[in-house]
């Protein structure tokens, strides 16, 4: 009995220990973290590159684009926001959509 609540201790320390990860431990190698950068700086970070794959959550990342440039020919622009580490709704750059897409989206917003 004394070893089934120790290995439940053990489980619920290390369950607690994963659901506390800071953002910055999040991303992967190659990709700039929005949450722990400041507005500022995440759209700094874009502007200067151009186009950045940049982690936005947990499990999520969005490739971010400063113009029109950097997407196919038959994409447009969409302005996105996200959270950063001082701002819940930080506009740090574009994102490429189709046009179908991009038709679709503006459809939702005429009604």
């Amino acid at each position: 009995m004394r070893t089934f609540f120790l290995i439940l201790g053990l489980a619920a320390i290390c369950e607690s220990a994963s659901a506390t990860q800071r953002p910055e431990e999040y991303t992967a190698p190659g990709q700039a973290n929005a949450m722990a950068m400041s507005c500022s700086a995440a759209q700094t970070y874009v502007t200067s590159r151009g186009a950045a794959l940049m982690v936005t959550g947990r499990r999520e990342f969005d490739r971010y684009v400063s113009d029109e440039s950097y997407c196919y020919r038959t994409h447009g622009l969409v302005a996105k926001v996200t959270q950063t580490r001082d701002n819940p709704q930080c506009m740090i750059g574009y994102v490429c959509v189709g046009h179908d897409d991009l038709l679709y989206q503006r459809s939702l917003f005429d009604r």
